[in-house]
């Protein structure tokens, strides 16, 4: 689905006064291409020299149109934010908590009605708007024996070369894939530490497929 302004004003609308009661105030409306989220709820507070709380203000949802998701996935993250929304605009929990108590009572109730809001939301296993990113991808075997899969900058190979044989890292392989509802969810990284953990049958499978092309 192409999202919309538009289609997020039109379902807020809709979802403030079948859930909230028309209470929530209207916020800033945002459309970005970020992985690192489905959806954001964010705001500014004003406090004093001593740190305590003014006011929040400058209110605003972010959704990102990064992954291919459907009308129905996009409504469930609209709501989503519009819950953590309620709660600091009516200040019900704090601001540490975000997934706590408050937001599981009303997302239960919510769901109640058809909905399908979950506490946490993950990429894996969908795929991207662009459908032409090629994935380049390095698994291996670090010193203590466990296994590793990372996406990467191209424009950094030579650098991760050197830093896994300077690592000592063994069975490394390099490839490319264009599978963006595998591989679409990984973040881009920028040292060598780091990546998924991957299991060693895991591994295998990766360096046994055709669907990989090899890169050196």
């Amino acid at each position: 689905m192409k999202l919309t302004i538009e289609f997020i004003k039109r379902n807020f609308n809709e979802f403030n006064e079948k859930f909230f009661s028309g209470k929530l105030k209207k916020p800033v409306f945002e459309i970005n291409r970020t992985r690192s989220f489905f959806g954001l709820c964010c705001w500014k507070n004003k406090t004093t020299k001593k740190g305590k709380l003014v006011c929040r203000f400058d209110y605003r949802i972010k959704i990102s149109e990064y992954f291919d998701r459907s009308e129905t996935d996009y409504i469930n993250t609209i709501l989503h934010e519009m819950i953590h929304l309620y709660i600091r605009q009516f200040d019900l929990a704090p601001e540490s908590e975000h997934h706590g108590r408050v937001f599981k009572s009303i997302a239960e109730n919510i769901n109640k009605h058809g909905y399908d809001v979950r506490y946490m939301q993950s990429g894996e296993g969908v795929g991207l708007t662009d459908k032409n990113v090629v994935f380049f991808l390095t698994a291996f075997r670090d010193r203590s024996g466990r296994y590793f899969l990372i996406r990467y900058n191209p424009k950094r190979f030579d650098y991760f070369k050197y830093n896994f044989e300077l690592s000592g890292f063994t069975k490394v392989i390099w490839f490319t894939s264009t599978n963006d509802k595998k591989y679409g969810h990984l973040p881009m990284c920028r040292k060598r530490a780091g990546g998924m953990l991957i299991s060693e049958d895991d591994y295998n499978e990766l360096k046994e497929s055709e669907e990989y092309r090899e890169t050196a």
